[in-house]
């Protein structure tokens, strides 16, 4: 560092100060003794001006947070930390050290990675990065922060039952509140849980209504992402929440699920694992533990005589004006907005619209035929490479199928289509897709089952299924066999 840049002080600040991050900020304080004298003068201020830009305007619920994990880092008993208010983290005087930056970066880099899902899917579907406006993202991270400190707290079990409690806690005391359509018994909270949940009322009490439904909402984000991460990557024939063992009536080939109960995501996983293209390898933990969060500011927007019609409404309170709220489906001119599915946004489809759910649009009983379901979906979940659903629906977008195959369809992708045409599409080509795709990988030529896809003999004897192709037109007239 031998170097002498010849600006005047102000003016070095003033290019560090924009700065994108530490890394970049570590590299040009190396590179000139003029830069190096002049973050030793104002380090503070530099460091903040440079937090501010890693972070964003969620800095005192960043730094509150990374406050929180510090302490725990420090002693052996999380239950006796007490953590200052976010006003404490508002002033000029945060100390940061290299290690406290570096950890609020990785955390600012998960946020961001959320935030860019969180806007493709309700501010703007043409862009995979995120176009919240100034204010929308602050909306969004200071309820992700606050969201991500209670998850702190839960983790570490900075609130839990005392044993010394009134055991004979009045059950039906005025003040008791079960959110709507939630009864606590039913969801497993007991009284223990309930003092757990209690536990955070101290976090939200200082909230504005209108910024704890913004922690509402980003709870069910967190859990609907999880649930689409699962959907999409997981290679098991249920890929979320647990079988339906009532069901069997169709079938053990005929996967029903039943969604996982709302459970606290950490964010820091599950950005990295939206990053990564990859499941999370512990999907099928705490099926014992309940949203308590999300309960617990139900509780005080309650208290506050918020209208119950509002919390049993479904809550977005984060994104006020999504681009293209009015657009129409190019096909049936519904009016779906950031519904719609293109070719930016279709990669969606894979989250939504599981195999399982896809196989159900097939054509008669095909989806019936166990032996065929098993080929397929091991050639779409146990390919080498996995494929995704948006490949699936481009292929099928680009058929153009003849004779009896013919469906009279014009479809492109470069339109929007809304959730149902897409259905339309797989009840359409899904089966001649299939068919193609048995053929480009080499499976020999099978003679047509008279029935074709109405036939009832493949759904209970794999001879049958198995020696004839059953992915044909039904050639009989009358019932089906």
């Amino acid at each position: 560092m031998t170097t002498r840049i010849h600006l005047p002080t102000d003016v070095i600040h003033e290019i560090l100060v924009l700065l994108s991050d530490f890394s970049t900020l570590s590299a040009a304080i190396r590179t000139s003794k003029s830069f190096y004298d002049t973050f030793q003068a104002r380090s503070k201020l530099i460091v903040r001006a440079v937090l501010i830009n890693v972070v964003g305007p969620a800095l005192p619920q960043a730094a509150r947070l990374e406050q929180y994990k510090q302490n725990v880092a420090s002693t052996d008993d999380p239950r006796m930390l007490t953590l200052p208010s976010e006003e404490h983290f508002r002033g000029p005087n945060i100390e940061v050290t290299r290690a406290t930056a570096l950890a609020m970066e990785k955390c600012a880099n998960a946020v961001r990675i959320l935030e860019d899902f969180y806007s493709i899917r309700f501010k703007d579907r043409t862009c995979r990065s995120s176009r919240l406006n100034p204010e929308e993202t602050l909306r969004f991270g200071r309820a992700m922060y606050r969201y991500w400190l209670c998850y702190e707290l839960l983790k570490n079990v900075a609130f839990t039952f005392r044993p010394d409690e009134d055991e004979d806690e009045d059950e039906d005391d005025e003040d008791y509140y079960q959110a709507p359509g939630n009864d606590d018994e039913e969801e497993g909270l007991d009284k223990d849980r309930r003092l757990t949940r209690d536990g955070f009322l101290s976090q939200f009490t200082d909230i504005p209504s209108e910024e704890l439904f913004e922690i509402l909402e980003m709870c069910a984000f967190l859990k609907d992402t999880e649930t689409w991460m699962g959907k999409v990557y997981w290679k098991s024939y249920y890929p979320y929440g647990q079988l339906n063992t009532q069901n069997h009536g169709l079938g053990a080939y005929l996967i029903h699920v039943v969604p996982t109960p709302w459970t606290p995501v950490d964010p820091l996983q599950l950005a990295r694992h939206i990053e990564a293209h990859r499941p999370q390898e512990d999907y099928f933990r705490g099926h014992s533990d309940h949203d308590l969060i999300s309960n617990a500011a139900r509780r005080v927007l309650h208290l506050r005589k918020v209208p119950e019609d509002r919390l049993a409404a479904p809550i977005r309170a984060i994104v006020t004006s999504p681009n293209g709220s009015q657009d129409c489906c190019s096909r049936c001119q519904a009016v779906c907005g950031t519904s719609l599915f293109g070719s930016s946004n279709m990669f969606l489809l894979g989250g939504l619209m599981s195999t399982e759910e896809q196989t159900a649009l097939l054509p008669g009983v095909l989806y019936r035929n166990r032996d065929e379901m098993r080929l397929l979906r091991h050639h779409i979940k146990d390919h080498q490479r996995l494929i995704p659903t948006e490949t699936i629906v481009h292929e099928m977008m680009d058929m153009d199928p003849e004779g009896e195959d013919a469906d009279g369809e014009h479809w492109s992708k470069d339109e929007w289509y809304c959730m149902e045409c897409i259905k339309q599409l797989f009840r359409n080509r899904f089966m001649l897709w299939w068919r193609e795709a048995k053929r480009q990988s080499g499976a020999p030529a099978q003679d047509d089952c008279w029935y074709g896809y109405n036939c009832r003999t493949m759904t209970h004897k794999s001879a049958h299924a198995t020696k004839l192709n059953v992915s044909a037109k039904c050639n009989a007239a009358g019932p089906m066999r």
